[in-house]
């Protein structure tokens, strides 16, 4: 008897010291999206970010979804929202994704702030939101615009020409415009921009771009009523010129397409928060950009165009 009195508080005390250690063993990851699953670039972010923090730390998502609904006060009422669930949730460390989380969110709200941020596929540049602050860092969003117009010239055996550019109308669309035009400005192409909203605009800038050497789409994201099988039979035929982008979810639609792995953003971003997680301070971690791509091109619709890429090019990517 008197040894069950002592055993028993003392197999107490060490489940509650395992539980106490379990509790400070998994800390609070929280990632702050600026669109919604089921789009790719949100989905290749969420598949690179869980790859690496599944197990080492509790994750919750907030989903801004601000690419279906464009208003800025909608951004705002969201950005309010993630902020509430921020103040609830008492994150260790916070990821934002794409530039909305950043314009909405962390720039009007944690600037210089205590609570330690990593922000990611910020598009171009991160002056507008005045990164990096003392608690913030992260991965800039580039894009290979000059070897993909090489690329192109090299095709069409062309040294300058014209181009157009089928763009959604959103914040993140209007600021890619901005530099994507110097980009082709520099490579020799004029370039026209066309907005669209929805697929029927699509389909309409998509035939008015025929007049072009070259046609640059961006993405189908923020396009409402988008139709994937009727879009690819549309391209097929319509598409009489060479189409090129710059995100793999677009190579059903475009002939060339040199992607951002939206993978890598996520993968980086996770393993910043681990180590600020481990004690290093945002400030000491650089901000950095995007490394990784890939190169696709789409035979069925370069050969239905009669546009010829010699085999050398196509054994160096990845064919459809």
């Amino acid at each position: 008897m008197g040894m069950k009195k002592y055993l028993f508080p003392t197999i107490a005390f060490y489940l509650l010291l395992s539980v106490s250690m379990n509790v400070i063993a998994t800390p609070k990851c929280l990632w702050i999206s600026s669109y919604a699953p089921g789009y790719e670039w949100n989905d290749g972010i969420s598949e690179g970010l869980h790859s690496v923090l599944d197990g080492k730390c509790e994750v919750k998502e907030f989903h801004m979804d601000t690419k279906r609904n464009k208003g800025s006060e909608f951004g705002h009422e969201q950005a309010l929202h993630a902020k509430a669930l921020i103040e609830s949730y008492k994150p260790d460390v916070v990821i934002a994704s794409d530039d909305n989380a950043s314009k909405y969110l962390i720039a009007p709200y944690y600037k210089n702030a205590d609570l330690p941020i990593v922000v990611c596929a910020i598009n171009w540049t991160a002056k507008g939101y005045g990164y990096p602050y003392k608690n913030v860092t992260g991965m800039i969003e580039v894009m290979q615009i000059k070897p993909l117009l090489k690329m192109a010239k090299k095709v069409l055996s062309i040294s300058e020409g014209s181009a157009s550019f089928i763009v959604p109308n959103t914040n993140t669309g209007k600021k890619n415009a901005k530099y994507i035009r110097k980009y082709f400005a520099r490579e020799g192409f004029d370039l026209k921009i066309q907005f669209v909203n929805d697929f029927k605009q699509w389909k309409n800038a998509f035939i008015n771009a025929q007049q072009d050497d070259v046609i640059f789409m961006l993405t189908t994201g923020g396009v409402t009523n988008w139709n994937k099988e009727e879009a690819k039979l549309f391209v097929a035929a319509h598409g009489k010129k060479l189409s090129i982008s710059v995100n793999k979810w677009v190579k059903d639609y475009a002939m060339i397409v040199y992607a951002k792995r939206a993978e890598e953003q996520g993968e980086w971003a996770a393993k910043v928060a681990l180590k600020i997680l481990d004690g290093t301070p945002p400030s000491k971690i650089p901000m950095t950009v995007n490394k990784q791509w890939e190169r696709y091109f789409n035979k069925k619709l370069l050969d239905k165009a009669g546009i010829s890429v010699g085999r050398q090019i196509l054994n160096r990517a990845i064919t459809g």
